[in-house]
């Protein structure tokens, strides 16, 4: 088990290992499973009003291939004493977890890193950091613009 292994994401965490060395067949065999998780604060309780969105959340939300949701589904915090000014106020953890199959172990073995990603990002296809993190802007619970800041690290899609 490795506690901290500094990547963007799951998909990106085997090339990693593969990148500092670690031979292909130990990496193929060796990790069965990888959790990647951010931290996304939330919007303030109190300072909590309707967001319109940007035409740069727009885009990103097209990129991010989802269905759009509503106007008025977004929040921001406008910012008040108690959160001091920030319009956030405690955290949420976001997470994903890809679980190495038999064809994403195979395409670790044979070294071919931009396979494996594709592969292992349709594996996860719907269960990804940033989907996790759109669905609690929806909810209210944090804002368009911290879902954006906490999952960009998968832009190349």
């Amino acid at each position: 088990m490795l506690s901290t292994l500094h990547t963007n994401d799951a998909a990106s965490t085997p090339v990693r290992l593969l990148d500092m060395g670690v031979p292909a067949f130990m990496v193929a065999t060796s990790v069965h499973g990888v959790l990647a998780q951010r931290l996304l604060r939330k919007v303030c309780g109190h300072c909590k009003a309707s967001h319109a969105l940007t035409p740069q959340e727009r885009v990103w939300l097209g990129r991010a291939h989802t269905d759009g949701g509503t106007e008025d589904s977004y929040v921001a915090g406008a910012g008040c004493d108690r959160c001091h000014g920030t319009g956030y106020s405690g955290r949420r953890a976001v997470h994903e977890l890809l679980e190495i199959n038999t064809t994403l172990a195979e395409s670790l073995a044979r070294k071919n890193p931009a396979e494996f990603v594709v592969a292992a990002r349709a594996a996860m296809a719907g269960r990804t950091l940033r989907d996790q993190a759109i669905a609690l802007a929806r909810a209210g619970v944090t804002s368009l613009a911290e879902a954006m800041r906490a999952s960009t690290q998968d832009e190349v899609d």
